[in-house]
């Protein structure tokens, strides 16, 4: 379908507290949207609705998603958090055929919430720098979500405030199956992160 490349902003915040057994938070909200122009013949299924194609078309998809973790924090020198979180995406899926004798458009939208068990770790601050690493998994008979991500964090101010800037990679791939329908979802990149914390 020709779907170009973007690049899209994302946010994130958590809260950690010092009340026991009750869980920290932490909520992220990302948009993926990405549009072309393709030539296909044939028929696209989205979410169980078929949308029939012929000759050139042009497609777009918008996907938000919201993302609420429930997480554990263990500090042993490192920085560790384990839970369980749900990612809810919310996703439209237009293609509008535009070489055809008969110009159509046709729209999808659909909504699937992924639970998930939750881990990550970061490395004690040396030389003003610390890795870490994050893990979204689950994995069932019929659908997967892995979403895994590294980087390489700078703390620019380390005090009571800690600023600071990360450069890692992103990588999200999301399988379901619906009978004989199969969809597979891939997201993955560079980023940029500046944070503050308190």
């Amino acid at each position: 379908l020709g779907l170009s490349d973007e690049v899209k902003p994302y946010v994130w915040a958590k809260i950690i507290h010092p009340i026991p057994l009750i869980p920290n938070i932490r909520a992220e909200y990302r948009q993926y949207k990405t549009s072309g122009t393709g030539v296909a013949v044939g028929s696209l299924k989205v979410f169980g609705k078929d949308i029939p194609l012929s000759g050139r078309v042009n497609t777009t998809i918008t996907i938000n998603s919201y993302d609420v973790t429930a997480f554990y924090e263990l500090k042993v020198g490192f920085e560790a958090e384990a839970g369980v979180g749900i990612n809810v995406l919310d996703g439209t899926t237009e293609i509008k055929q535009v070489s055809s004798s008969n110009p159509s458009s046709s729209t999808a939208s659909w909504v699937a919430p992924i639970p998930y068990l939750y881990a990550r770790l970061e490395t004690p601050t040396i030389l003003g720098s610390s890795l870490e690493a994050q893990g979204k998994y689950i994995d069932v008979s019929s659908a997967y979500y892995h979403d895994y991500q590294g980087a390489l964090k700078y703390h620019l101010i380390d005090t009571i405030l800690d600023l600071s800037l990360a450069v890692g990679y992103k990588y999200q791939e999301i399988y379901g199956e619906d009978g004989d329908n199969k969809s597979l979802i891939k997201f993955d990149g560079a980023y940029l992160e500046v944070g503050a914390r308190w």
